[in-house]
Parts: structure tokens; C-alpha cells; sequence
């Protein structure tokens, strides 16, 4: 095919299967977490990890919010006036080989995806605390555990899977979401997986026998809403609690099992 312009430009020949390459995003700043992770950001806000082993901790107290020592990818949630990449990330990609990410990592409102690897066994404490605009997490099968408010507060988070591979649970994982709001209110208790993870029980409070593990928002948040809970039974099928839960059940005369 041959293309001729007016005006005495002359004609040139264009070959109909010439392929149109997009244009491909360049990294704009790096950097490492730790001597073996290190983080790229390209120009269209997609900020990846890559490396190997677990990811640091960063100041976030197990359900107190954030301390000092916070990560350079976390806002304060409560006045937002920290100078991060808060408004520039949009999307979070960790690679495969990386086995943990830490506390406090994340908090950004600009974040509205997140990729995570098969590597990865654990999420920590607060570790996506009041990312608002984040929608869906989709957790691979290789996760075990989940620290306390590790997703809470993301208010349009809508979409979430809990793999059957989870065997610890912290206090306040979900609060504030759209998620748990919408299973919370038709429901006394939720639990997704055998694992109870909300509930609000009154009087005397029996846990269902399909249950193997009881977050510390799993009756309700301790110690500060159970004072229209009597008592509790907890059968046999239970094989773990959240560190609340115990201290709950150290605190009370109506515990049975």
C-alpha cells in the first residue's frame, strides 16, 4: 500500500502487517527494601518487587496503628500529609521468591491493584492498613497466615478469597471493608473457610463444630464489645486462636470447652 500526501510531499510505501508497538513504560526511580529486595517504579505507576526471602517490617504496632520507622510507601492514615508515593503508585507487583510481606507496608490511596506471588506464606500486620481504592485481593494458595488489620480500612474493598492454606488469623484483618460489611450485616457470625473471623455474639454463645480457628474479632472485638456475651463454648474442632481470644478466655468465668 502506498501512502501520497498533498502539497508535493512524496509517496511512500506502507506495508499493511507493519506492527504497531505500543509504547512500553521506563523506569522512573529504584531503590531496595533490603539487601535482597529491591523495587523499581515505572512511568505508569506500577511499582514491582523482585527479589528473594522476606519482605522488612516497618513501624505498625499489632492493632495500635503506626510508629515511628514507617515505610517509605506508607501515608499516615489519619492526617495524609507524609511526602510518599502516595498519588504516583497505582499498581503493586511482587514477584516470585519473595516469601513475606512485612508490617506496615503499605498505605496509600492511589494503590488500586496488587499482584501477589505463589512464594509468598505470610502478610503481615497492617500491611495494606487503608489502602482506599484498592478493590479485590486475590491471596494465592501459599499463604498461611495474615496479620492483624492487614487489609482494614480499604473501604471499596469488595472482592476478596481466603485460601483454605490459612492457619493463622490476626485481630481487625477486614474491618472498615466493604467486604465484611456486606457478609456482617445479615449475619450474627462470619466464617469463611472454618475460620470464624467476625461475629457478635450475645448470651451464651456455642462455636460451631466446623470452626478450626477464632481471630480475635471473632466474638466480638476484645475485650471492649463483649459485655453482652455470657459465655462461650469452644469444641474440639478448634485448633488455634488469636493471642485476643485468649486473653478473653483468661478473663472469663463463662468459658467451656
Amino acid at each position: 500500500m502506498t501512502i501520497a500526501f498533498c502539497g508535493g510531499y512524496t509517496a511512500f510505501p506502507f506495508e499493511a502487517d507493519t506492527a504497531i508497538v505500543p509504547h512500553a513504560a521506563s523506569v522512573v526511580e529504584k531503590g531496595a527494601v533490603s539487601q535482597n529486595i529491591k523495587w523499581a517504579l515505572d512511568s505508569e505507576g506500577t511499582l514491582t518487587f523482585t527479589g528473594k526471602g522476606d519482605m522488612p517490617d516497618y513501624g505498625f504496632l499489632d492493632g495500635y496503628g503506626f510508629v515511628n520507622n514507617m515505610s517509605p510507601f506508607a501515608n499516615d492514615p489519619y492526617i495524609w500529609d507524609r511526602d510518599t508515593y502516595d498519588g504516583i503508585v497505582k499498581n503493586v507487583v511482587i514477584s516470585e521468591g519473595i516469601t513475606r510481606e512485612g508490617n506496615g507496608f503499605f498505605c496509600l490511596k492511589s494503590l488500586k491493584t496488587v499482584r501477589l506471588p505463589d512464594s509468598l506464606k505470610s502478610i503481615g500486620n497492617g500491611a495494606f492498613y487503608a489502602c482506599n481504592n484498592l478493590e479485590s485481593i486475590l491471596m494465592p494458595a501459599s499463604v498461611t497466615s495474615i496479620g492483624t488489620l492487614a487489609f482494614a480500612y480499604r473501604i471499596s474493598l469488595e472482592t476478596v478469597n481466603i485460601p483454605k492454606s490459612i492457619t493463622s488469623m490476626g485481630t481487625r484483618v477486614f474491618e472498615g471493608t466493604r467486604w465484611l460489611g456486606s457478609k456482617a450485616v445479615d449475619n450474627e457470625i462470619v466464617i469463611i473457610n472454618r475460620i470464624l473471623i467476625y461475629g457478635n455474639p450475645e448470651g451464651d454463645f456455642v462455636v460451631p463444630d466446623e470452626v478450626t480457628y477464632i481471630t480475635g474479632s471473632g466474638i466480638g472485638e476484645i475485650p471492649d464489645y463483649t459485655s453482652k456475651l455470657t459465655s462461650i463454648t469452644i469444641p474440639t474442632s478448634v485448633k488455634g486462636m488469636n493471642k485476643w481470644m485468649y486473653m478473653y478466655i483468661g478473663q472469663s468465668d463463662g468459658y467451656k470447652r
